[in-house]
């Protein structure tokens, strides 16, 4: 009785999923490209890629100040690389599954998607990090600094957290160098 009153089949449930997922994706590399034009970002390993690519289409778009930009056209320059972003919490990853630090072991046929929990943020080159990302590293930096004051911890603890606390800060240093 229902079919076709409340909706199409599952599979147009599913298309229309991934349509909005990569809606989603466009608007965080736009986002990017914005906050790249305030001269926010992005820092990390990736940073690199998505800096050549907006200094292209800023040249190509002309983009200056008090002139309205087309929205539609940097919507199209950008979509390749919204294809590939994926937001994580500690970073951005821009997928690309030849050089996926992440995927390292994995078979061919799985390296479809980023596996953002076994990134390593400060050595993929498919790694990006703004200003959205610094909470979650400070966070981390204090919980670190914390139990570096447990006297009990023994010499190689203490020196596994100083180099981790150390890593962490060269990461987020470019971008840290902006807030101040």
């Amino acid at each position: 009785m229902f079919e076709g009153y409340a909706g199409s089949t599952q599979a147009d449930f599913r298309l229309a999923v991934e349509r909005e997922r990569a809606l989603g994706q466009l608007d965080d590399i736009v986002a990017h490209y914005e906050a790249w034009l305030r001269r926010e970002g992005p820092a990390g390993p990736g940073a690199a890629r998505l800096r050549r690519e907006f200094a292209r289409v800023e040249d190509e778009l002309g983009d200056l100040p008090g002139r309205i930009m087309d929205r539609k056209r940097l919507r199209a320059m950008l979509a390749h690389l919204g294809r590939t972003v994926h937001v994580g919490f500690l970073n951005d990853c821009l997928f690309d599954a030849a050089t996926a630090l992440c995927l390292l072991g994995v078979s061919d046929s799985e390296r479809t998607a980023p596996a953002l929990s076994r990134c390593g943020p400060d050595r993929c080159p498919n790694a990006c990090l703004t200003a959205r990302h610094l909470e979650p590293w400070r966070a981390s930096i204090a919980e670190g600094e914390a139990l570096l004051a447990d006297r009990r911890l023994s010499p190689l603890q203490r020196t596994a957290l100083l180099k981790d606390n150390e890593r962490k800060r060269r990461l987020i240093a470019p971008l840290m160098d902006r807030e101040a």
